[in-house]
């Protein structure tokens, strides 16, 4: 349990290493806060099976690599309501530096502006408690869906 009263379902902790440690077949992972019963916990939303990784990726050229983690983001992106925050688990396709490809995951907020400012609250302040059980390291936050921003945090996930 965090300081943050919200605690993380076990069921968050499988779908982590099945998308990160064990099978890697999943592309994205969306949590939510479940606050049905007394406590509120972090549950699974929805999980995408992997369509593109590392391993097809060396086999295409660089710009359709680049197309190709677009148009999954932009599906995944799709998925988000528009009035509710998530936290995602994103994985990617990053170019390395000796040209080759890596799988690359990357921890979305996701906290529309438009929503409901309680909503925007719990998510804003339990955010880090699912991030550190999940050990991803690295951030991109979205509030809005227009172009801009999806263009703006697509640039962030290969920083």
């Amino acid at each position: 349990m965090a300081m943050s009263g919200i605690a993380v379902s076990q069921e968050c902790e499988k779908a982590h290493e099945r998308q990160h440690k064990k099978e890697k077949d999943v592309q994205w992972t969306v949590y939510r806060i479940d606050q049905a019963g007394k406590k509120a916990v972090v549950v699974v939303d929805s999980q995408k099976e992997r369509v593109f990784c590392a391993n097809t990726a060396s086999q295409q050229h660089c710009d359709e690599v680049k197309k190709t983690n677009k148009q999954i983001w932009l599906d995944f992106i799709d998925c988000l309501p528009d009035l509710e925050g998530r936290y995602a688990v994103f994985d990617f396709v990053q170019p390395t530096s000796s040209g080759a490809y890596k799988d690359a995951i990357r921890f979305v907020a996701w906290s529309p502006e438009q929503g409901p400012i309680k909503n925007k609250m719990i998510y804003s302040s339990t955010k880090d408690t699912l991030k550190k059980k999940l050990d991803v390291q690295k951030e991109v936050f979205l509030s809005t869906k227009s172009t801009e921003d999806i263009e703006d945090a697509f640039a962030q996930l290969m920083v």
